[in-house]
């Protein structure tokens, strides 16, 4: 069977790519979580390493989940890589687009509602770094000079929008 690219062939290869991008987006989230609670690479790659194995190799990216176990099938068919697999799926095969997207873009959405923050308050900053961030944030897209940043740290409160 040869394949025939089409214009819409590449629109659903393009739209394809998306649900795995956010997804991407917030298992990094995840991982950052992870990796902030660990003293060095070694154990944050030890600690990730039982989290990714289930939800890659018990979901529908290699296998079919009708061919696992029940009990199985029951988690495969509800955890967020199959779910994002199958939602690519459908949009590179151009096959109708039902609850899989959406069902792929909550998983997302919620990692990252319930890791971002976690995250964050994981951080450990001082309230000079806080300060230089801010500058650097409140000011993206455009050039920090260094008496913007040296006016930052001497303040006493948080740097505002310019």
């Amino acid at each position: 069977m040869r394949a025939h690219w089409t214009p819409i062939a590449a629109v659903g290869l393009f739209n394809s790519a998306l649900p795995f991008l956010l997804f991407a987006f917030a298992l990094s989230w995840m991982v950052a979580t992870i990796g902030l609670g660990a003293p060095n690479g070694e154990a944050a790659q030890a600690a990730i390493f039982p989290m990714l194995f289930p939800l890659t190799f018990a979901s529908s990216a290699f296998v079919d989940p009708s061919f696992m176990p029940g009990w199985l099938q029951v988690f495969a068919d509800h955890q967020p890589v199959s779910i994002t697999v199958d939602a690519a799926r459908d949009l590179v095969l151009g096959q109708p687009v039902g609850w899989g997207v959406a069902a792929s873009v909550a998983w997302s959405l919620g990692i990252v509602a319930v890791f971002g923050p976690l995250t964050l308050e994981g951080v450990k900053l001082s309230p000079r770094e806080r300060a230089v961030l801010s500058v650097l944030v409140l000011r993206a897209g455009r050039p920090v000079t260094t008496a913007e940043l040296a006016d930052a740290l001497s303040r006493d409160e948080p740097p505002g929008n310019p």
